[in-house]
């Protein structure tokens, strides 16, 4: 079986620094995606490692592909009135990715 299309435009082209810097901007499914098809791929250690780091639950499901509006509607839903009067946000993926990352740089998986 062939592996997955990697997310990634060029993906067997590109070097693992290359690669480890573009996964911030992918979501889970996405870094899922990637995850397989780099382990039937070159199962390259660095990358792996960066794509673990990353890797988490999403909020709830089908949170991945939804849209800022969609996510602040959810969450008023949710929450109620408490929600759009505190001023309260939805979990930035990209900051977790950030927190992520920043622990996989000290660890030394991720070019600064």
């Amino acid at each position: 079986m062939a592996p997955p299309k990697p997310t990634i435009a060029d993906y067997d082209d590109q070097s693992a620094d290359d690669v480890i810097q573009r996964l911030r901007r992918l979501s889970q499914t996405d870094l899922a995606k990637l995850e397989d098809s780099e382990r039937q791929g070159q199962a390259r250690r660095t990358v792996l490692e960066a794509i673990a780091s990353l890797r988490g639950p999403e909020p709830w499901p089908r949170y991945d592909d939804m849209e800022v509006e969609e996510i602040h509607a959810a969450l008023r839903e949710r929450d109620g009135d408490a929600a759009s009067g505190a001023g309260l946000r939805a979990p930035a993926q990209g900051a977790h990715h950030g927190r992520r990352l920043r622990g996989a740089q000290t660890r030394g998986h991720v070019g600064a």
